[in-house]
């Protein structure tokens, strides 16, 4: 008799998972388009770096409740690990990814976003990166996951973004502004430098932690995007408050 798949999502890719007799797991969606060529794209790089253990692609949103866009996650294993902070940097129906990593790790947790909640842990000690390229179109529709869940899918969000935060030993005080500032949403002016200083601290243990730290891709490719997101992040927070000011006055 055949074991039975568990319900729930989770539970269907934790059972996925251990049935798989391959070394590499490839993920998609019943509803997305997988383009021509991806898993080859996606084979023949991680067999070119075999110190990959989750890789996706870019993918394109389309429906009927939305415009075409393209979606490019970061490429450098430390830039993804960072930006895993506050949100998740690989399109889960992308993803191809190594089956005794996951294992390794515990498998998917049982939350609303499994995925960031599982590749972000694995990002911190392991290298995850994503092809440039688009090789997957992704459905989006009023049924999607993450659109029935979205609120309850952005507290889990916090909460895990909360937790990698934990590990790098951030204070719990500026929690909530920190993933705000990157989020877009209003965070208070006066923890800014603080959130400077840690955004540094984070990069640099991360970093070391994937042995990335004063290779010229680290020095000449992460760290002039890394400071320009923060300029870029400042700008949006002046803008909200600029906003919010002539909304009181006209």
């Amino acid at each position: 008799m055949k074991a039975l798949s568990p319900p729930g999502l989770v539970g269907t890719l934790n059972f996925g998972i251990k049935q798989a007799r391959s070394n590499w797991i490839a993920r998609i969606d019943a509803d997305d388009i997988c383009l021509p060529n991806r898993l080859k794209a996606q084979v023949e790089f991680v067999e070119k770096n075999p110190d990959i253990v989750i890789l996706g692609t870019g993918f394109e949103i389309f429906g009927t409740h939305s415009r075409s866009e393209i979606i490019r996650h970061p490429t450098h294993p430390v830039e993804v690990a960072w930006k895993f902070s506050w949100n998740t940097r690989v399109g889960h129906p992308t993803v191809l990814f190594n089956k005794k990593t996951i294992e390794d790790f515990g498998g998917y947790p049982k939350m609303k976003a499994e995925d960031f909640a599982l590749f972000s842990k694995i990002a911190q000690m392991r290298r995850v990166s994503n092809l440039p390229g688009v090789f997957l179109k992704y459905r989006l529709h009023g049924e999607n996951k993450s659109v029935l869940e979205d609120s309850a899918m952005r507290e889990d969000v916090y909460t895990i973004s909360s937790q990698i935060l934990a590990s790098y030993n951030v204070p719990r005080a500026i929690h909530k502004a920190y993933v705000h500032f990157h989020w877009g949403v209003s965070s208070p002016l006066k923890y800014l430098p603080t959130i400077y200083l840690w955004n540094f601290i984070i990069i640099g243990k991360i970093s070391l932690s994937l042995g990335y730290s004063l290779r010229p891709s680290f020095v000449f490719v992460i760290m002039p995007k890394f400071i320009f997101l923060l300029i870029s992040n400042t700008l949006k927070q002046v803008r909200l408050r600029l906003r919010r000011y002539r909304l009181l006055f006209t």
